[in-house]
């Protein structure tokens, strides 16, 4: 759907809403708080509590004045499945002012050989500011996104740098992004591209949506700087390759080169992805066929290191803050959240449990497997000395790889002059977790929960294949992909080795610097939990993956909230810049509770009084 200033018809609208009278039949069933229409008569009409107006009725109001932005979802509208309906109730005169709408945007299926349209929305370029709200997203294809899409991927400057394409302010608050699909590339619900400076990605329903490459649920590819990915359902997604509920990462073409002071040019690294912050997002049940179920970081940092090579408070950040990260599976690293090329990156708050690697990607299949190496990392018989039937088991919970050359090589280069680097081997801040060789994260009051591990074996299931769990580990939380700096069977981490969690519950502390701040072992005590149970076949498969897992249960089942008593309460840090609320919005108390939840509120304040109860 393309979005312009011109004025809709009175005609073109009675045509709009009698096609969408006629899909009517077809829609998804919904659920709103107190309905007093039938979900029948949804399609192309404005929605009160006291009555159903005509699609008609939604005039030039549009022309003179942005729709605000309503309140928060209630609670008790949500629903298990992709179906929950995006708009919020007034305490009081709900509608009244006749600006809060509902749109159905339904049945876009661009020419995938064109590789322009967007799917749903498409917000081609040029258009600042721009707010999508309050509407029904589904069933939409396009190319290079599904649901919407703001920019377009590898438009390169006339100096060969990469550019973008001027959408910067784009707010997508309210809406349902469901069952949308993206053929070839970009995020199959939101896929935003560069130049969409300062979005804002807030309180929306997205689930169901599926990409053929990176980001199922949302997609940013390229450099957009300050973004808010916040108080989103990010819920049974899938990425045929990285990134089943989020991927944030920059582009890179051949053409992406720029010269540096006295270093020569650095030709093919990425600008970088721009920084974010993801704070309080139910992020459930995603699937990314290769790295990353619920969160992908990749080739997040790039010419912003090179360019300020000594001040790292110009590198771009991102803060993954307070989110439920549950449930998620990958088919390699990552089944939680997997960085890459990721520098400055703060996990703090979160919740991170019962997230899967199934071991089923094509990157999962061929190499050697080393014990212990990278830690935790464990080898089915078959695999000693590699092979095409049995894959390699890889990290479910947060896997971080070393970063690529050319990054490491900006990162500690010059060592002297006016651009020296920050992490040079004489500026003595080689021991930072910032100038470490690898992604490495401040890991912070982290639930990081019973992370279970698979493997494929060809010969199991009288030899027609099967996932099977490993004979001596179950669960694996962390690890660091870096083979030239780790000493196989190494019995313990160093930081510059390892992840280094601290105020965090941890299944078992493996791939884990220790610490004696953090709780190993202790069930911190979820409300109720739930496994995903798969089935699996070597039979269908394409694109280099020959083994498909699928699984079940999906949509939001369980309850990730803590129970009183948990070990959780109490035992965080104080409370850390940037997470004064929970997943909730319910303020922080310091000491924190660990995890996403928290549930040890501040004291009210006490009343002195004489014994008759009347204040002095």
């Amino acid at each position: 759907m393309y979005l312009s200033a011109s004025q809709i018809t009175d005609r073109s609208k009675i045509t709009a809403q009698r096609a969408a009278e006629a899909s009517s039949l077809f829609l998804p069933k919904r659920w709103v708080a107190n309905p007093t229409i039938a979900p029948r008569s949804m399609p192309g009409t404005m929605m009160s509590q006291n009555n159903a107006m005509p699609a008609r009725r939604i005039t030039r109001r549009l022309n003179t004045a942005a729709i605000p932005i309503p309140a928060r979802i209630p609670s008790n509208i949500e629903c298990t499945r992709c179906e929950t309906y995006p708009l919020a109730i007034p305490a009081t005169n709900p509608f009244k002012s006749e600006n809060v709408m509902t749109l159905p945007i339904t049945g876009a299926s661009e020419d995938a050989l064109e590789e322009k349209g967007g799917g749903g929305i498409l917000l081609a370029g040029y258009a600042a500011n721009v707010t999508i709200s309050n509407n029904e997203i589904f069933l939409n294809q396009g190319p290079l996104g599904g649901g919407i899409r703001s920019g377009e991927p590898g438009l390169v400057a006339a100096d060969g740098t990469l550019g973008g394409s001027f959408n910067p302010g784009l707010t997508i608050d309210h809406n349902r992004i469901s069952q949308n699909g993206s053929v070839f590339s970009g995020g199959g619900g939101v896929a935003l591209y560069a130049g969409s400076d300062n979005y804002a990605i807030t309180n929306n329903m997205i689930c169901g949506n599926f990409s053929a490459q990176y980001g199922g649920g949302i997609g940013v590819f390229g450099l957009s700087t300050n973004g808010t990915i916040n108080d989103n359902k990010i819920v049974s997604n899938e990425s045929f390759d990285e990134g089943g509920g989020l991927h944030i990462g920059g582009e890179n073409l051949p053409g992406a080169e720029l010269p540096l002071d006295g270093t020569g040019p650095v030709t093919g690294m990425s600008p970088g992805a721009g920084s974010v912050v993801i704070a309080r997002n139910l992020i459930q049940g995603n699937k990314g066929g290769d790295d990353g179920g619920g969160i992908r970081t990749r080739r997040f940092n790039g010419l912003d290191v090179a360019l300020h090579r000594g001040d790292p408070s110009s590198w771009y950040s991102i803060d993954i803050l307070d989110n439920l990260i549950i449930n998620n599976s990958s088919g390699d690293e990552g089944g939680g959240i997997a960085l890459d090329d990721t520098v400055k990156a703060r996990i703090i708050g979160n919740t991170i449990a019962y997230n899967d690697s199934t071991a089923t990607s094509s990157d999962s299949f061929g190499g050697a497997c080393t014990e212990n190496s990278p830690l935790g990392q464990v080898c089915p018989s078959a695999e000693a000395i590699g092979g095409l039937t049995t894959s390699i088991p890889a990290v479910a919970g947060i896997a971080a790889q070393v970063h690529t050359a050319l990054l490491r090589q900006v990162m500690t280069t010059p060592t002297s002059g006016a651009n020296a680097a920050y992490c040079r081997s004489t500026g003595g801040h080689t021991n930072e977790a910032i100038c470490a060789r690898f992604s490495n994260p401040s890991l912070i009051n982290d639930i990081i929960w019973r992370n279970r591990i698979f493997y494929w074996s060809a010969s199991a299931n009288n030899n027609l294949g099967a996932l099977l769990v490993p004979a001596n580990r179950t669960y694996w939380d962390l690890a660091v992909y870096d083979a030239a700096n780790q000493t196989p069977g190494a019995p313990s981490c160093t930081p510059a080795t390892c992840m280094s969690p601290t105020y965090s519950i941890l299944t078992d502390g493996v791939g884990a610097t220790p610490s004696g701040t953090n709780k190993i072992g202790a069930d911190p005590l979820f409300l109720s939990t739930y496994v995903n149970v798969y089935q699996a076949t070597s039979k269908g498969a394409a694109l280099g993956n020959f083994v498909v897992a699928t699984f079940t249960p999906n949509g939001i089942i369980g309850d990730y909230h803590i129970a009183s008593g948990s070990p959780a309460t109490g035992a965080g840090s104080t409370i850390p810049p940037g997470t004064t609320t929970d997943v909730d919005r319910q303020n922080r108390v310091s000491p924190v509770d660990i995890g996403a939840d928290q549930i040890t509120v501040p004291l009210a304040p006490l009343a002195i009084g004489t014994p008759n109860g009347s204040l002095r």
